[in-house]
This record gives C-alpha cells, sequence and structure tokens, in this order.
C-alpha cells in the first residue's frame, strides 16, 4: 500500500465502494464505477436527481504520511507529505473531470482519501493551508470516509425524496383523471336520464295522444298478448300501466 500505484489504487476503490454499500446506494443506479469519457476515467460517478453528477476520485497517500506519524518532529518528513498532497491535488485537477460532456456536475469534485487521521489533519494543521487552498483554487474538496459518508447518505435522502415526488404526483394525477372521468359519466347519465324522462313523458301526455294508451285500446278490439317469461313465472306480455296512467300535471290541468 505505500509502494504498489496499483495496490493503493485497487485499495482506496474498495473502501470507496464499500461506503457506498454502507449509504445504501446502488451500482449503475446511484452511482457507476469505472465510468469513461474519451479518455477520462474518474473512479466512481454519484447519480443524483434530475440528471446531476458528483465526481469521486480515490487517492492513497502512505509513504510519507506514515513515516511522518511515526516521527512528527521530523520536519522534513512533514514537507514531503505536504508535497505529496500538493502533487495529488495538481494531478487530479490536471484530469479536467469538470469537462466531461455526459455529465453534469454542480462545480466540484471530491478527492477521498480512506485515511481519516490523514484528512483531519490537512484541516487542522495550519501547515496544510496551502493544500486546501489549492484544492479550493481548483473546485476540489478533500473528504475522509466520515464526510464520504454524509454526503453520500444526503444523496440517498435526495433519492427517496424524488421518488416520495415522482409516486406523488402520478398519484394525485390519476386521481384527478379519475374524478373528471367519474364527472363526465355523471353528466352522460344525467343527460341519458332527461331524455328518458322527456320521451317518456312525450308518450304519456294526453294532448300529444298517447302511443301507448292507443296500443292499449288493441286489446279491447281483441288483440291477444302473449305470455312472456319472467323469472320462473310466465307473466301477461302487457304494457305496464305506469304508461297508461293520467299523470298528475294533467290531472291538475283538467
Amino acid at each position: 500500500l505505500t509502494m504498489n500505484q496499483n495496490s493503493k489504487g485497487e485499495f482506496g476503490e474498495d473502501w470507496l465502494e464499500q461506503i457506498f454499500r454502507f449509504a445504501n446506494l446502488e451500482e449503475n443506479v446511484h452511482y457507476t464505477k469505472q465510468f469513461v469519457s474519451d479518455g477520462a476515467k474518474p473512479d466512481f460517478v454519484v447519480n443524483l436527481p434530475n440528471d446531476k453528477n458528483i465526481i469521486v476520485d480515490s487517492k492513497v497517500i502512505l509513504k510519507n504520511y506514515l513515516e511522518y506519524r511515526q516521527n512528527e518532529d521530523n520536519e522534513i518528513l512533514k514537507k514531503a507529505f505536504i508535497t505529496d498532497m500538493t502533487n495529488c491535488v495538481t494531478s487530479l485537477a490536471k484530469k479536467n473531470y469538470e469537462e466531461i460532456e455526459e455529465l453534469y456536475q454542480p462545480g466540484f469534485i471530491l478527492m477521498y482519501i480512506p485515511v481519516e487521521t490523514c484528512v483531519n489533519m490537512i484541516y487542522t494543521d495550519y501547515d496544510f493551508r496551502k493544500v486546501v487552498e489549492l484544492a479550493a483554487s481548483r473546485n476540489i474538496i478533500i473528504v475522509g470516509t466520515a464526510s464520504l459518508l454524509v454526503t453520500l447518505r444526503l444523496v440517498n435522502q435526495l433519492w427517496a425524496f424524488q421518488n416520495i415526488i415522482t409516486v406523488g404526483e402520478n398519484l394525485y394525477n390519476n386521481i384527478a383523471s379519475h374524478a373528471q372521468n367519474l364527472l363526465n359519466i355523471q353528466s352522460i347519465i344525467d343527460k341519458a336520464a332527461s331524455g328518458i324522462k322527456t320521451e317518456v313523458n312525450r308518450f304519456t301526455q294526453r294532448k300529444n295522444g298517447s302511443i301507448f294508451k292507443e296500443a292499449e285500446k288493441l286489446r279491447q278490439f281483441g288483440i291477444s298478448s302473449k305470455e312472456v317469461k319472467s323469472g320462473k313465472k310466465l307473466v301477461e306480455n302487457a304494457i305496464p300501466v305506469v304508461f297508461l296512467e293520467e299523470n298528475i300535471a294533467e290531472e291538475v290541468e283538467v
């Protein structure tokens, strides 16, 4: 981990992926590992709602850091570690990840260091102020495990809120559509009922000559009616009495 570049890279990426899992983020849904675009290969791309993204790149800087921690009075080792940090920030800035056209980024990149004490020292030791200022000028934020986990938890909450909003919008629009359809159906039924009532009244009003009453006279002239089945019984196929009675309005007029 102190000398082999491949081992350091794998170590940092493995820790990063563990943090993504701790934050309950799903690969290829909430984040993409080893994203590639025109030669640019950031370690991880975090997917945010509304097609936005955050790039996270891992940097493992252990050799000079460990040697300095074993002998913190040695200023030479401290300066060597500061140089390592400066080189990492400069190297990451030169990758120009913010220019990746497929990604819509918020204007900064997260540089992850998987050693929490190292990150704490960078932000609390005055001698590292130039490293922090350099990172800020290049739109790079140095993060450790704790701060990155908090960030990814917030990302998880953003997705949860987005899902709630999406479900809520769909539910409201469905309810609104069904409510409007119910009103339309009610209007159609009301119009049909009004039409039926008008037609029945037209046939039963004396002044227009009731077709039903005229037809009923045919029975008086000897026309026989058939029997039809109603349930289990046979009943006479006759015009209902309601169509033969005078309505109240007519009796009042008379």
